[in-house]
């Protein structure tokens, strides 16, 4: 791993709440299409920024 890289872990835990609960200004981001970045570009395997062999 590059001497400037720092590994994080973050996850995220809740419950699917009703948005008529939002404040007003939240609402349309809460109701925005969800993206995720593609796992090639974060799970590495063998090299740092060489895709693990296993993702397919």
């Amino acid at each position: 791993m590059p001497a400037d890289v720092q590994p994080l872990t973050g996850l995220a835990i809740g419950y699917l709440a009703d948005p008529a609960n939002l404040p007003e200004a939240l609402r349309p981001r809460d109701a925005a299409p969800r993206t995720r970045k593609e796992l090639p570009d974060f799970v590495f395997g063998g090299t740092f920024g060489r895709p693990a062999t296993w993702l397919g």
